[in-house]
């Protein structure tokens, strides 16, 4: 795996220009839908692993819908789904959305894209805190 974080980013350039939805422990007895995501950032990659900041829609409303974890393994079988596994043994399942099976949420990704548009102001200001926060808690991760 490769410690550069623009190769590493480029994993996620597609779930975020197109929108995604991720699941936590997608084989467990009570997967955890974490929703449509509004995109994923590379913060920081020391071979092998790399911290990755998970930003779901509505993260504006809470630090809640924000998440980092430290990733210890990844696996991709096609372009349309990612399997992480963090360092305490969670593994998140991150999947394109598709219009052709899910008109639903990407109708919801599209409304969600507008309404950051409209708001751009408020959305960097808020992206600038949460990005440095984020950056904070993966160079202090021990």
């Amino acid at each position: 795996m490769s410690t550069d974080v623009q190769c590493l980013q480029a994993l996620f350039a597609e779930f975020n220009q197109k929108g995604s939805t991720a699941v936590l422990d997608p084989d467990g007895p009570e997967p955890s839908r974490l929703g449509v995501m509004d995109s994923y950032h590379v913060l920081r990659a020391a071979d092998p692993v790399f911290w990755l900041m998970m930003k779901g829609i509505a993260y504006h409303d809470g630090a809640h819908h924000a998440h980092t974890i430290k990733v210890v393994s990844w696996s991709q079988e096609d372009g349309w789904e990612l399997d992480l596994v963090d360092d305490i043994g969670r593994r998140f399942h991150i999947e394109l959305i598709f219009p052709e099976t899910e008109p639903d949420l990407v109708a919801g990704w599209a409304q969600w894209q507008e309404y950051k548009a409209r708001n751009r102001k408020r959305f960097d200001l808020i992206d600038q805190g949460m990005l440095a926060e984020q950056v904070r808690k993966a160079v202090n991760w021990s």
